[in-house]
């Protein structure tokens, strides 16, 4: 039922070194923008050059992601169904519906293969899905997905955020002068911070002393 798919939709996202790290409440809001997905061997989800739908997790199976090759092919429209040519050069549509392929088709160079548990696809949709695919993704084997919509990759995005910025208020209520730190080329004051472990008796500081980081 729809209770054990969101059930088991959760645990791959945890299971995800993407999403792993995510609050619970917000792993369990995606499921209404995720579905699984059987596809077989040799098809195509998107192709390089294409808009992002969205990005997907291998449950099981391979994906082959393939850069290069014929640009122009991809935007031919599909065979249609009463047109006589030989079932290897018939086109039809990738998962994501924005290009064609046929068995024939000029992927270009394989330039990496993927396994259960990883993420792919989530790059082209870090500003907003305006950043065009930047490979070819197609199954090397017959594989299951989760495929997780834009629009659910916005409210992690969203969550993220959020989080980002109820730390750096944290640090600037607690912590004199970190309101005056600057957020640089993506990183927050929270990056000044790291944890060390040093036995008892141990000296961090001496007076008059500079130091860059205690």
């Amino acid at each position: 039922g729809d209770a054990f798919t969101s059930e088991r939709m959760v645990n791959v996202l945890k299971d995800s070194r993407f999403f792993k790290d995510l609050d619970a409440a917000v792993l369990e809001t995606l499921p209404k923008h995720a579905k699984f997905l059987n596809v077989p061997n040799g098809a195509v989800l998107f192709r390089q050059g294409d808009p992002a739908k969205g990005c997907y997790i291998i449950v099981s199976g391979k994906v082959g992601f393939y850069a290069g090759g014929n640009s122009n092919t991809p935007r031919q429209p599909p065979t249609e169904m009463n047109e006589t040519i030989p079932e290897a050069a018939r086109r039809v549509h990738t998962y994501e519906g924005f290009s064609t392929f046929s068995k024939v088709s000029d992927y270009g160079q394989c330039v990496k293969k993927s396994g259960t548990g990883e993420v792919f696809g989530e790059l082209a949709l870090m500003d907003g899905g305006a950043v065009p695919r930047k490979a070819t993704a197609r199954c090397l084997d017959e594989s299951e997905l989760l495929f997780v919509s834009a629009e659910g990759f916005e409210e992690v995005k969203k969550y993220v955020k959020e989080l980002e910025m109820q730390k750096r208020e944290f640090l600037v209520s607690c912590l004199p002068g970190m309101k005056d730190v600057k957020k640089v080329a993506g990183h927050s004051s929270g990056n000044c911070f790291h944890q060390e472990r040093h036995p008892q008796g141990t000296l961090l500081l001496r007076q008059g002393l500079s130091e860059e980081r205690v």
